[in-house]
């Protein structure tokens, strides 16, 4: 479900003594895929999870 989104955001929580902060960030091409690597549950350095998720991104590509 996650390959056919328009677009992907990164959204970090912190927290640092009595105050929370959250930030969120468009990730580019690359963090996507390395995104949807994780997400498979590969780490982003496997190459058959990275290949897996370039392969989801480019067929959700076609249908839209």
């Amino acid at each position: 479900m996650a390959s056919y989104g328009k677009h992907h955001y990164s959204v970090q929580k912190s927290a640092k003594g009595q105050r929370t902060t959250v930030s969120v960030n468009v990730l580019t091409a690359n963090e996507r895929v390395e995104e949807l690597s994780r997400m498979l549950g590969g780490s982003s350095d496997q190459v058959v999870t990275l290949e897996h998720a370039r392969e989801l991104l480019k067929r959700s590509d076609s249908v839209r």
